[in-house]
């Protein structure tokens, strides 16, 4: 884990407490980093470090304990989530806005 800190010039608040606030920020970043690829590797089931049309199907049917699927909304989700159009989504496209 890496932490960035910044000199904050003129401000009221001690160093000590902009420096404990960059580290919590840096840690509920990297907790949420980590969230999103354990949830990455959940539809990854075949480990090849992308999730195809089918597996995002299976794993939204697991999520959902669904056996049926709005096609066209799971359509769009894939396609929002595929930014470059290589017809998989990799786990740098695997982030919601």
């Amino acid at each position: 884990m890496h932490f960035c800190f910044s000199v904050v010039i003129n401000s009221n608040l001690p160093p000590l407490y902009i420096l404990t606030a960059t580290a919590i920020e840096a840690a509920r970043a990297a907790e949420k980093a980590q969230q999103i690829a354990d949830v990455f590797a959940k539809f990854d089931v075949n480990d090849d470090g992308v999730v195809t049309y089918e597996e995002l199907v299976d794993g939204l049917k697991r999520q959902f304990k669904a056996e049926t699927l709005d096609e066209k909304a799971v359509k769009r989700l894939f396609s929002d989530l595929d930014k470059d159009g290589n017809e998989v989504i990799d786990a740098s496209e695997f982030k919601l806005r």
